[in-house]
């Protein structure tokens, strides 16, 4: 555990490092700004790969010192500058340079920024930007850095944009010395509490060394660095491999037996760990050398006690031997142990004299007993005194364990610090294993549905929790279902509500996200959700808003429709009949505008807008559509191609008008979008439930960066704004509408300045 509890430290201490990268990279504006640039101008050449092959050929053949006009824009820019500003921060606070090499390229694997020449200018064909680009963040295992010539771990950074979008890739260069200063701490910490005087305990048997995955020794304290060779025996490193239930290993080195600590890098955090092994060391011998010299002086004490019993009793037993022998019949009561017997004295004779000699004896005897039992008194305070002696050793030991057990402890502070944070954020947070059974339930959480912790935890979720939709209150729960399937993140329907406990619908809005074992396996997900009660009071208000001027608005449109086809009519001048014309164009898109505005408030609130299906032959109803579009295709000299092999007759339960305005939309658009003398393609393709329709142009496109909002309300992209187009920004989000209504969805390809493709599918059968 204690090897374990040290490890864990070096990689927490890694995880710290890249952390420190992993920020700067994602939230320096200008830096972001500085790669958007430098993609724009890449997506803009037309022979982008030569020109990053060319520049890095020339870049890979300059020599060392040689800097060309083109590196030193790169290198000595602010951003470049303030780079090396960062890593000379951190040479001056640990005393030598642990990030040598620091560069960032945009997305295409070119050099952007750099704090010192690369060897190359181009990066993507390289194993780590790849992985970097894949896995967001990515650390690689210890090796020799060839640009800074040192031993050194590799940490590469996914960049993105405020949207989410690929960017670029940062790369860092991190000096393994840094970590050997956390091994050294580590072990010195782990020693410190120790009795050395009670236990005659000292360093010098004690080693820690650092080892990759291999087996391959990166560090110990006694040798330093190892130069990535061999350091254990094949067989005592396969003991630590596989003992993983027992954090140690007693096993013989170079002829000494030692005890071996072993832990094993799990990661942290972003770092997902390398593998590696830690181990302490040190001499049995010196271990239990403490307890071994305890146990023999004990034994020397006892023996020398028994001992001293012995010759008691055996003098004693020949000093009654006598007198008994001889006064047998005045001796059987001292015979049976009464020593308080005194044997009359005959007269001076003999048997008088060995009468008063054998009370004499007597007598002595019970001396000598009064003797040995202050001696067993003395040596039982004594063997007791040891005895407390030895406790104190032992507690000295158990001190020991209890520093361990400290280490284990501040790793359960480390989680009670993580449960803290999610506990205090402002929205709602919920965590499902894979079973969908609640396993976090944080304090918002309760506060907007209503339940406690207690009543949710270790249920599923649907048993508790009721999202439903807020027209019909049909269940709305399919974004979690759809995050633990699919493995992303996946956002909440909008006009969603959730069913308080006490029978309230509180309106919410957010999202699920996975959550993915090491292995990459969805293990569960992160439902995270607010109260949009102020929000959907707005958003209700401005609906209302819009729907309420968009009436007004209409009377007197109508009204001047009215007047400018009377005035058609009327003999006026040319010049003045144009005049009227161009009202009569420009009132026409106020009411389009108006009714776009009309139909978005409708969708949004839900009134006015119910479909109404009817069996209905969609053939001619599109060709009506492309008949009426024709004139705006000739001014432009477009043809307007209906695909060969589109069916003669479609029946599909439609609602007819609304179906109208979707391909009014799309037909126009493409018109409205494409150049002069191409063609607009319209066709569809039956599938086994559906049908999917299709309009092609060979127009302006839509920028890649931009195609995520194109469905969204009053959207333009920004290639159009400068063609002269009228538009609202509202039809593709009707169309979308429309065509989920009917069960349906609308989707697009597209590529800037080639052209592209929408397509809506609709049901062969009406959904229920």
């Amino acid at each position: 555990m204690l090897a374990q509890s040290d490890i864990d430290s070096v990689d927490r201490f890694i995880d710290r490092r890249l952390e420190q990268w992993e920020e700067y990279a994602q939230t320096n504006n200008e830096l972001k700004k500085a790669l958007v640039q430098s993609n724009d101008r890449f997506d803009a050449m037309d022979n982008r790969e030569e020109f990053i092959k060319t520049q890095d050929e020339l870049w890979q053949s300059s020599e060392k010192e040689a800097v060309t006009p083109f590196m030193n824009d790169i290198l000595e820019n602010s951003l470049s500058d303030e780079l090396r500003a960062r890593i000379a921060f951190y040479e001056k606070e640990i005393g030598y340079n642990i990030f040598p090499e620091a560069f960032i390229t945009n997305k295409y694997g070119a050099l952007v920024v750099a704090s010192g020449k690369t060897s190359d200018y181009f990066q993507a064909d390289e194993d780590w930007w790849q992985k970097a680009k894949t896995e967001e963040v990515w650390v690689s295992d210890i090796s020799l850095d060839k640009s800074s010539n040192v031993y050194s771990l590799e940490f590469g950074v996914r960049i993105d944009d405020s949207q989410g979008n690929f960017i670029g890739v940062a790369k860092v260069v991190y000096d393994v010395r840094d970590i050997f200063t956390i091994v050294n701490r580590a072990v010195e910490l782990s020693t410190d509490n120790i009795d050395t005087t009670d236990l005659s305990f000292t360093r010098k048997t004690v080693n820690a060394s650092l080892l990759t995955e291999d087996g391959i020794l990166i560090y110990s304290i006694k040798d330093g660095f190892g130069n990535l060779t061999d350091y254990y025996n094949p067989s005592l490193l396969s003991g630590m491999r596989y003992h993983n239930h027992k954090p140690y290993l007693i096993a013989e080195r170079d002829g000494v037996e030692k005890l071996f600590s072993h832990g094993h890098s799990e990661g942290y955090s972003d770092f997902r760990g390398l593998g590696w092994l830690l181990v302490v060391e040190k001499d049995t011998k010196e271990v239990l050398a403490p307890l071994s010299s305890l146990v023999y002086w004990l034994l020397i004490s006892v023996l020398f006690v028994f001992g001293l019993v012995i010759i008691s009793a055996l003098g004693l037993s020949y000093s009654l031997s006598r007198p008994i022998k001889k006064l047998v019949e005045y001796a059987k009561r001292i015979e049976e142990g009464d020593l308080n017997v005194k044997i009359k004295e005959y007269g001076r004779d003999e048997i008088g004299q060995l009468s008063k000699a054998f009370n004499s004896a007597v007598a002595a005897v019970k001396r000598s007993r009064r003797e040995i039992d202050r001696k067993v008194e003395e040596q039982t305070a004594e063997i007791k005194q040891k005895a407390s002696d030895l406790a104190d050793k032992q507690k000295a030991i158990l001190n020991v364990l209890e520093d361990v057990e400290t280490e284990r402890d501040k790793a359960t502070r480390e989680r009670e610090k993580a449960n803290i944070i999610l506990h205090s954020i402002g929205d709602g947070v919920f965590v499902v294993d894979k079973d969908y059974k609640v396993i976090v339930f944080n304090e918002v959480a309760e506060k907007i549905s209503g339940f406690s912790a207690k009543e949710v935890i270790g249920k599923r979720y649907d048993a508790i929790l009721k999202f439903v939709f807020e027209k019909d209150e049909k269940i709305n729960d399919e974004f979690v279902r759809r995050a633990i399937g699919s493995g992303s993140v996946k956002q909440m329907s909008n006009h969603t509500v959730i069913i308080r406990k006490d029978g309230q619908r509180v309106p919410v809005a957010d999202s699920a996200a996975p959550i993915k074992d090491k292995s990459g396996e969805v293990a569960g997900c992160v439902v995270v959700f607010r109260d949009v009660t102020h929000e959907r009071e707005i958003d209700n208000m401005k609906s209302e808003f819009v729907s309420v001027a968009s009436h007004q608005l209409r009377t007197p449109l109508t009204g001047i429709k009215w007047f400018t086809e009377f005035l058609m009519k009327s003999k006026l001048s040319p010049k003045t009949k144009d005049y009227v014309k161009q009202i009569s164009v420009s009132n026409e898109r106020m009411v389009r505008l108006v009714d776009d505005l009309l139909n978005v408030s409708r969708i949004e609130t839900g009134r006015k807008f119910d479909i109404i299906l009817k069996d209905t032959d969609i053939v001619p109803l599109v060709k009506g559509v492309v008949k009426e579009q024709m004139p705006s295709a000739e001014q432009k000299h477009i043809a307007l191609i209906c695909a060969v092999d589109a069916p003669a007759k479609l029946i599909l339960p439609i609602d007819e008008l609304k179906i109208r305005q979707v391909f009014q939309n799309l037909i126009n658009n493409a018109i409205k979008y494409s150049k002069e003398k191409t063609k607009v393609i319209i066709g569809c393709q039956q599938k086994k439930n559906e049908v999917i329709f299709f309009v092609k142009d060979n127009g302006v496109g839509i920028p890649e960066h931009q195609q995520s909002r194109v469905f969204t309300k009053f959207f333009r992209a920004e290639n159009v704004l400068t063609m002269h187009t009228d538009g609202t920004g509202l039809g593709l989000y009707i169309v979308k509408a429309i065509a989920e209504a009917h069960g349906g969805k609308a989707w697009f390809e597209s590529v800037e300045n080639k052209g592209t493709t929408f397509f809506i599918s609709l049901p062969i059968k009406p959904n229920k």
